[in-house]
């Protein structure tokens, strides 16, 4: 297990990533690890539970510690399973998280907030 401090850095060489938090606005971090090919645990809160489909581009987990143990496990133990998550995760990235598709979705959030 590594903690990083340098995910850009340290993500090429991970098995999986597991980010684990009470709160959060998008996921980048998580973004960047599904881009990178690498899959994903992660909390089911805030803006992550947008950002990929349970079982198919990533685990959700709920922050408890057996449930996270066991998503680790079954990532691990899995490698259909883990190819799966990274093939479907690089999917998602480019259908829905590229610098195009969120520049025209800023663009159109601004149009919109401008039409009222």
């Amino acid at each position: 297990m590594l903690f990083s401090d340098d995910l850009m850095r340290d993500l090429p060489h991970g098995s999986l990533f597991v980010y684990i938090t009470r709160s959060e606005g998008l996921g980048s971090a998580v973004l960047l690890a599904m881009s990178t090919g690498v899959p994903v645990v992660a909390s089911c809160v805030g803006g992550l539970v947008e950002v990929f489909a349970d079982g198919v581009s990533g685990i959700f987990v709920h922050n408890d510690s057996q449930e996270i143990s066991r998503a680790i496990r079954q990532v691990l133990d899995n490698p259909a399973l883990a190819h799966n998550l990274i093939q479907q995760g690089k999917a998602r990235i480019a259908e829905c998280f590229t610098k195009e598709h969120l520049t025209r979705g800023t663009i159109a959030a601004y149009e919109r907030a401008l039409a009222t």
